[in-house]
């Protein structure tokens, strides 16, 4: 069996500490905590799991990262965060997996990092989450760290789920960027994406789609960053109404990888955004068609069929076809019983239908 030692960076995580330390409690061989200035109570809800808690100078993500994994003692070193949580069956799969270790250098996980209504888990990516010790792995970039993989690297689908109890400081990543650029640092293609997605997220559209457009002429890019980039200037140009900007931005993705359920839907959304139901319908309707097959990208299981049965069937009322609309709008509530907007829409297409009927 394979020893597993769980290292974790926090500062004031008091509200959500404790409910990870009860997950991890139940599989970790050690517990590492390295505190980073908390003036809560943190540190005495950590000590009550670990002797191993450290205080670390605030510098970056990285640098905090690195020390906890330089104070690790097992055969792995698995990072968590304050706010992560693990369901029963998935610490019982955990350690299961300890004894199915062998020489794996990562051990990729899923993350999931968004529900929907009915706490379905609904936006997720692989995260690299369980490493060798001996590997040596040294976290990079100081904000949106990443370890670079090497060696035998394994997915796994034992999902760890992030949720959030409190808001992060508005702008902290993005003015964290800003410092790194104005003390002399230069951006790789990796952190052109994120520092670009932190102008995006705060409304501040004309930069980020400056360096959206730097990132474009970039030649070592990860795929699924790309397209993604795609997708946010697409979005930027819709709000901007720049209908043929948007779908120009969008299809460059197809240079790249076939159209993913997620790619469909956004040109779907512009044709929709015009009042072209028509052309959206062509699109939508192909999205449950296609699936997203790429680990390294964000994936959000909505687009695969819910979403687009939803627009469909919205195209089909603009439209004046209200069966249709009815149709679609239930392959979306077979998907979703519980959706607020599909039995809000069931509803009122049932008035329609009858009264056409009646007239």
């Amino acid at each position: 069996m394979k020893t597993i030692s769980v290292c974790m960076i926090v500062k004031n995580e008091e509200d959500t500490l404790e409910r990870i330390l009860k997950c991890v409690s139940d599989f970790a061989d050690e517990i590492i905590i390295v505190d980073t200035g908390s003036e809560d109570n943190s540190k005495n809800i950590a000590n009550k799991y670990t002797n191993k808690v450290f205080d670390r100078q605030w510098e970056d993500f990285s640098d905090a990262r690195n020390y906890s994994f330089s104070l690790a003692t097992c055969d792995y070193q698995m990072w968590l965060d304050a706010d992560d949580f693990i369901t029963k069956e998935n610490i019982q799969k955990l350690k299961e997996l300890k004894y199915s270790l062998q020489d794996e250098d990562i051990i990729m996980l899923p993350y999931e990092i968004m529900f929907d209504e009915n706490d379905k888990p609904v936006y997720k990516y692989y995260r690299e989450r369980i490493l060798k010790r001996e590997s040596n792995f040294i976290w990079l970039d100081p904000v949106h760290e990443v370890i670079v993989p090497r060696g035998k690297v394994k997915y796994i689908d034992i999902p760890i789920q992030h949720r959030k109890q409190k808001q992060n400081t508005p702008m902290r990543n993005l003015r964290i960027y800003q410092d790194y650029i104005k003390n002399g640092g230069t951006l790789t293609p990796r952190q052109m994406f994120y520092y670009g997605n932190e102008l995006y997220y705060n409304g501040l559209y004309c930069e980020a789609k400056s360096i959206y457009k730097l990132l474009d002429k970039e030649s070592n890019v990860l795929v699924s960053n790309r397209i993604q980039s795609y997708i946010n200037l697409s979005d930027i140009y819709l709000i901007e109404k720049e209908y043929g900007k948007a779908l120009n931005a969008i299809c460059k993705s197809f240079i790249y990888s076939v159209p993913t359920p997620m790619v469909l839907c956004q040109i779907g959304r512009i044709f929709y955004e015009n009042g072209s139901y028509d052309k959206a319908l062509y699109w939508y309707k192909l999205a449950p068609s296609t699936e997203e097959t790429d680990k390294s990208a964000f994936m959000n299981t909505d687009y695969n069929k819910f979403i687009p049965y939803l627009q469909v069937s919205l195209c089909y009322y603009y439209l004046g076809n209200y069966k249709l609309a009815s149709v679609y709008n239930e392959r979306a509530l077979e998907i979703k019983p519980y959706s607020k907007i599909a039995q809000n829409n069931k509803k009122y297409y049932e008035e329609l239908l009858n009264k056409n009927v009646s007239e």
